[in-house]
């Protein structure tokens, strides 16, 4: 009894000192975490610090109660004291103040106009939300399109399901005049100006980075994949030339053209899509497409038919509630109405997804996003230096969606 008695003490005080040892452990790495979280915290006060610094190195001090404590940074507002004679007299700049206008409200200015109240009855399916089938639909901003026409639209939420979509936008038929413009680069493939010049050069970095995306995702280097949306073709060439069995649609017809005589590629208007059988493609992407489309949850289901058992969909679309869309509002870029008619946040693409069978798997940012639309951004507002002022604000969004995937543009 007694020697099976020191065996259980021996075990007792081997079983303590395992533990001791545990907790030594633990507390070395719980110290290292603390010392790493130390050190990137350091690191984000001193990138903060470089960001206002260039902000205003940049931009120069925003009032005249700020002092110009960069070197070389001029301030405009006393630059004349600096060369003054200090002992000139200081000249009187009062003067008397003028009487002001009285502005007319809203019902003086329409006084006497006849007013004529018309309803408009929408179609069943515009009452409701097409993400969660919801009724409570809310105005959540007006929107102006700065590329076709300068027309205002409307972009209503759903108060459930937080989806944001283009109320009130041109049907199928009559959407076109809004992409035919020599600014729209997806179709037209203009070099023109500094920013179309600047999407060229993103371009044909990500056209390699997406084609790593697809192979690493569907896990395999080649097979049968459609395209969506390829615009003039580039991402399909791509793919084809990694050896890939690819199919393209393009509604553009001048679009189509340009892949055809640049690339040999015989794209299809998007009406061929009714034409693929069922379980044709093991990867289906639209890079950027999905928000243009009309019939979003038809769309959806033509999509799944077409995969096959374990095949991949990939989308990109802006983001509206990333970074830069909370920083410009209305006069975000990428709200592009009326050719953007979805607006999707992370939740309500994925939400919709479901709703059709698909599970999310993965989800990547488009660092390059958040600058080109912030350039736009700046453009639209009639900021001087636009494309100054949309690197850095890109730079900040960039900065925002290593912290988040979520707030990615």
């Amino acid at each position: 009894a007694s020697s099976a008695k020191d065996i259980q003490l021996r075990e007792l005080k081997d079983t303590i000192s395992q533990l001791n040892t545990i907790m030594s452990e633990q507390t070395e790495l719980i110290r290292s975490l603390r010392t790493i979280i130390e050190e990137k915290t350091a690191h984000e006060m001193v990138l903060q610090e470089q960001v206002d610094y260039l902000t205003k190195k940049l931009f120069g001090s925003s009032s005249e109660k700020t002092p110009a404590d960069i070197p070389g940074q001029l301030n405009l507002f006393n630059e004349a004291e600096v060369y003054q004679d200090p002992e000139l007299p200081e000249e009187d700049c009062s003067r008397e103040p003028r009487p002001r206008k009285k502005k007319a409200t809203h019902a003086e200015l329409f006084k006497g106009l006849k007013v004529h109240k018309e309803v408009i009855p929408l179609d069943e399916e515009d009452k409701v939300c097409p993400v969660c089938g919801s009724a409570h639909i809310e105005r959540a901003m007006t929107c102006i399109d700065h590329y076709a026409s300068s027309e205002a639209f409307y972009l209503c939420r759903c108060q459930d399901c937080d989806f944001l979509f283009t109320q009130d936008f041109p049907v199928e038929a009559e959407i076109g005049k809004y992409y035919e413009t020599p600014d729209y680069i997806s179709h037209s493939d203009t070099k023109k100006g500094l920013m179309n010049k600047a999407y060229h050069w993103v371009r044909g970095y990500m056209l390699g980075h997406k084609a790593r995306l697809v192979a690493r995702e569907a896990h395999r280097k080649e097979g049968h994949l459609l395209d969506i949306g390829t615009g003039t073709g580039y991402f399909a060439d791509t793919m084809k030339r990694r050896g890939w069995q690819v199919e393209a649609v393009e509604r553009n017809a001048q679009a189509r053209v340009f892949a055809k005589e640049h690339f040999g590629l015989d794209v299809k208007p998007d009406t061929a899509l009714q034409d693929f059988a069922p379980g044709s493609f093991d990867v289906i992407t639209l890079w950027h497409v999905m928000e243009h489309l009309e019939h979003l949850n038809e769309t959806w289901d033509t999509l799944n038919s077409l995969l096959t058992e374990k095949g991949v969909l990939i989308i990109a679309v802006p983001n509206c509630s990333s970074y830069d869309a909370k920083k410009y509002g209305a006069h975000w870029a990428a709200y592009d109405v009326p050719r953007h008619l979805w607006h999707f946040t992370p939740g309500t693409i994925q939400r919709l997804g479901a709703k059709h069978e698909f599970i999310l798997a993965a989800r990547h940012p488009m660092p390059f996003d958040a600058f080109y639309v912030s350039m736009l951004s700046e453009k639209y507002m009639g900021h001087s230096m636009s494309f100054f002022r949309g690197v850095l604000s890109g730079t900040l969004a960039w900065f925002s969606a290593l912290a988040s995937k979520e707030r990615s543009s």
